[in-house]
């Protein structure tokens, strides 16, 4: 058996760095004994060091269907070296095989297959008060020579567990059940790939850590379980706490990605009032237990990190570098300053400690979607938040699929959840009146995320410019509080946006693409139809998802009417608008429709020539500003009125609604507003027409 010893007190250790071991060993052959030694260079991680036991059994594949069993005879080097001597064998004698295959610990049913072993993950794990036992966790090795490096094929769960009560209790077992994964029994680990355990559909969903019966006292008490690596959805494990006073205790964990090598914690408290409350996070990769603080903390000139490759990351500061390496699992830059300012943009980064000083994060888009923990003294008790005068600068989204922000929140910063897009749902609480430009931007490219669902506050008062950029949004809920929506805070990914507010609020340009629909209260959707500042995105407004009955015209709208009254054909992908594309071209309820993708602010010059004499009248949208020369002019012109409720006269170009040459203008009366008679009548090229007032 392997076990750790603790020299000093550690919250969370990564097995995969201190539960490998290189094992050194002669050739297995007859009934030989052979000497295994742990190096030294993987022996130590933050004070727990790995060592063998005089317990530990190993099987050994020197041949197909020839299970060799190998038990430890004497230690020495403080534990770290083994000499393993021949107890037996079960199968056959077998054939030869080109190279030897081990599993830790020993296993009298293993068989291999190929470069494939068969073995189990106990679902009956039995603890050890003597030592922290890992006898259960498997480890696999394979090799050409009498060299073996055992590498791990499990994970652990930790729990660390405390009584805050004056009652005494017991805690006699630990069961974990899984609703959708086997979590126990036949095993198989494929060497030719990883040294991964795969649960096979011959195993169960359930473990159970039995033969506790240990006191829980105020110290937290840490309890191990051996669980393949595995993705778990939220309320998908359950885990049941049993007590010999009779008392018996479940909750469901949230979703989590539990890493091959790796020891997932979670504190579990007894405390008062609630006879059992399991601190467990709303969310997470990582179910750290321990008091926030706690940890060990970087100096003011210096951050610390870990990072996915266990390789030095780009990290950049206001200060310039003294030091850089990374070492024993660690990343330590140390500076000419104390840190203020922090950029990172290494992918790679998994966590990250932070010295109080720092007051800004400069972000980088697309930087981060293997962060997973934040330390300092600013971040959130879950490890996911740093936090700066309610602002929130840095999230850390590796693992999540639903997150809820700590109420101490007043902004979400600019960029600061950019490329989570792991996350499938948001919750903002109350207090927060801003979320920053960029803040929720996801990288177009990432296919394979998840539809966002957003919960927006009450007291929300601005969306910044790019807040949802890209991000995959069904639906969208914007609350009557906001004043202000940046330009393409959502776009084409973002399908429905639910507008609560009657007055429109300011807007920062388009703030949306051309897919999404925004719907609007019922009692007042003119106000944004009609308005200047939302007449670009107004052909996106809808009412109760309803396209509006309009009763005067919109400005991505021109409507006509022609002499036979059907359809005056044309090619809609001509770019007779100028900068806006025309969407449809439809005859309805007698009248012609043109509708475009923005505001119509130009008609271009001779851009009905060859429909011109389909016409008979034309109503011109307010937004117009610019009118082309011949913009309705061809032979044997039919136009008789064109509806024109602009105040101001747009700039006009010659001959804009008849060919000078067949002397017709005096037949195209242009209908302005009455307040507006003089204004026409003076201008150039308005003025050639026969201009009357209308009450539009």
């Amino acid at each position: 058996m392997r076990k750790l010893f603790w020299s000093v007190l550690c919250v969370t250790a990564l097995f995969a760095s201190c539960a490998e071991a290189d094992i050194e060993v002669r050739p297995v052959m007859g009934g030989e004994d052979f000497t295994a030694t742990i190096a030294e260079t993987r022996a130590e991680l933050d004070g727990v060091a790995v060592l063998w036991n005089d317990a530990d059994e190993l099987t050994i594949f020197t041949k197909t269907a020839h299970n060799r069993h190998y038990k430890v005879k004497s230690l020495s080097n403080g534990n770290r070296s083994a000499t393993f001597g021949y107890v037996g064998f079960s199968g056959n004698d077998g054939s030869a095989i080109e190279n030897n295959y081990a599993v830790y610990p020993y296993d009298a049913d293993a068989t291999l297959a190929g470069e494939v072993i068969t073995t189990k993950i106990n679902a009956e794990q039995v603890y050890n008060a003597e030592k922290v036992d890992l006898s259960n966790a498997l480890m696999a090795a394979k090799s050409t020579s009498s060299a073996l490096q055992f590498v791990n094929s499990t994970a652990l769960m930790r729990f660390d567990v405390a009584n805050n009560m004056p009652d005494s209790y017991t805690l006699s077992s630990i069961k974990l059940v899984s609703a959708a994964n086997k979590i126990a029994g036949e095993a198989t680990i494929n060497l030719s790939t990883d040294s991964k355990a795969v649960v096979t559909e011959n195993g169960v969903n359930e473990v159970t850590l039995s033969g506790i019966d240990t006191p829980i006292t105020a110290e937290k008490q840490a309890f191990y379980v051996v669980l393949p690596a595995t993705s778990f959805a939220a309320k998908d494990l359950t885990v049941t706490f049993t007590y010999a006073e009779g008392v018996e205790k479940s909750f469901a964990l949230p979703a989590f990605d539990l890493e091959l090598g790796s020891i997932k914690t979670i504190a579990y408290t007894i405390n008062e009032g609630e006879d059992f409350e399991g601190s467990t996070p709303d969310s997470g990769e990582d179910f750290e237990g321990d008091t926030p603080g706690t940890e060990a903390k970087p100096a003011n000139n210096e951050i610390w990190y870990t990072t996915t490759t266990n390789s030095i990351a780009s990290i950049g500061t206001n200060a310039n570098e003294v030091s850089h390496e990374y070492k024993d699992g660690k990343g330590v830059i140390v500076y000419d300053a104390d840190v203020t300012t922090l950029v990172v943009s290494d992918f790679a980064v998994e966590t990250i400690s932070i010295p109080s000083t720092i007051t800004k994060w400069d972000q980088l888009r697309f930087y981060g979607f293997n962060l997973k923990k934040l330390i300092g003294d600013n971040v959130s008790d879950d490890g996911r938040c740093l936090i700066v005068n309610g602002e929130l600068l840095m999230f850390a989204s590796k693992g999540l699929t639903e997150y809820t922000f700590p109420n101490n929140i007043t902004k979400i910063g600019n960029e600061s959840c950019s490329m989570a897009y792991s996350v499938s749902k948001f919750v903002i609480p109350e207090g927060v009146t801003a979320i920053g430009e960029y803040a929720f931007e996801e990288r177009y490219d990432v296919d394979d995320s998840p539809i966002l669902t957003v919960e927006l506050p009450s007291t929300l008062q601005t969306i910044g410019s790019y807040a949802f950029s890209n991000a995959k949004i069904e639906t969208i809920t914007i609350p009557s509080s906001v004043n202000y929506i940046g330009r393409d805070a959502f776009t084409d990914r973002s399908n429905y946006i639910n507008l609560l507010s009657t007055t429109p609020c300011e807007i920062g340009g388009k703030i949306c693409g051309d897919n999404s629909i925004i719907n609007v209260p019922e009692s007042n959707w003119k106000s944004y139809v009609y308005s200047d500042d939302w007449c670009e995105i107004a052909h996106l407004v809808r009412i109760n998802g309803e396209v509006p009955n309009y009763d005067s015209i919109p400005c991505f709208q021109l409507w006509y009417t022609s002499i036979n009254g059907e359809l005056v054909d044309f090619d809609i992908s001509n770019e007779l608008f100028g900068s806006t594309s025309i969407i449809s071209n439809v005859y309805q309820n007698g009248r012609g429709v043109i509708t475009c993708a923005g505001p119509i602010r130009e008609i271009c010059q001779g851009a009905f020539f060859y429909e011109a004499p389909l016409f008979k009248t034309i109503t011109l949208p307010s937004s117009i500003r610019t009118i082309g020369r011949g913009a309705f002019v061809g032979h044997d012109n039919n136009l008789t009125d064109v509806y024109c409720n602009i105040a101001t006269p747009p700039t006009g170009g010659e001959d804009m609604f008849y060919n000078n040459n067949d002397n017709i203008g005096n037949i195209v009366t242009i209908y302005v507003p009455v307040t507006s008679i003089d204004d026409y009548k003076n201008a150039n090229y308005w003025k050639e027409y026969n201009i009357v007032g209308y009450d539009f």
